[in-house]
């Protein structure tokens, strides 16, 4: 028996020329952990990130001082857990990374949020996801790069259900509450064994919540600055002028 494996072609590195196109590199959940040169965390690849305009990443763990306290871990339902210490930070300067995501099951604790939100802002990091208060957390990271702007939003459906999500006067993370389900697969009878069926629903309150902040206009006007205009089909030269965003209904 033969197999035949195909080429996967290189991932071009070439810098974008100004003028030309913006260059964007997202990257997956990112944890620093216990480095004596956190700034050395991505040398091995440092051309790719180095290759893109904007580089955007998932923060896996705050940037807080970790406990050393068996008795008190960092998340008391996840024990083995350590917060990243603040010094590592280093490393996502070092990568040049403009903002990460937030939301997520270990972005845990008011105090940690916190201190992580401050690293960020003192290493000129944009962040989102998380924040002091609900409203802070839903607001987007912007980003401009070569007349582009950029914003990015983030929520987590894995989170503890007290103490992690924002609220209106508590710091913690943008979430969307999902249900899940499991179902007999449409075989169970003649395939005993068979994999059942997963069905997950999410909060339709919350996913409306997610929705707004993606359509409504103060998302909008913060990347546009300007007036939404729902429904019109073209853009007339006043609205360029203006800074509007034209929807086509």
């Amino acid at each position: 028996m033969t197999s035949t494996i195909k080429e996967i072609e290189a991932w071009p590195r070439e810098i974008a020329t100004e003028g030309e196109y913006v260059k964007m590199l997202l990257v997956g959940d990112t944890n620093i952990q216990n480095r004596i040169d956190p700034a050395e965390a991505f040398k091995h690849v440092m051309p790719v990130l180095n290759s893109a305009d904007l580089l955007f990443g998932q923060l896996e763990s705050p940037l807080s001082t970790p406990s050393t306290d068996p008795a008190n871990p960092d998340i008391p339902h996840k024990y083995l857990w350590h917060h990243s210490h603040p010094e590592m930070v280093k490393g996502l300067e070092a990568a040049g990374f403009a903002a990460v995501s937030c939301a997520s099951n270990v972005t845990y604790g008011s105090e940690a949020i916190l201190n992580s939100l401050s690293t960020l802002d003192s290493a000129g990091i944009g962040h989102c996801g998380a924040g002091r208060n609900l409203e802070e957390a839903r607001r987007p990271a912007l980003i401009e790069r070569g007349g582009v702007r950029f914003g990015f939003l983030s929520y987590t459906s894995v989170f503890w259900p007290v103490g992690h999500a924002a609220g209106p006067d508590a710091a913690g993370v943008t979430t969307i509450k999902a249900t899940t389900a499991y179902q007999p697969g449409p075989r169970s009878l003649e395939m005993p064994g068979a994999p059942p069926l997963i069905v997950t629903t999410p909060d339709q309150a919350e996913l409306e919540a997610m929705e707004n902040d993606v359509r409504g206009n103060q998302f909008l006007h913060a990347l546009f600055g300007g007036e939404v205009i729902p429904g019109k089909k073209k853009p007339s030269p006043t609205d360029a002028e203006e800074g509007c965003l034209v929807l086509a209904g």
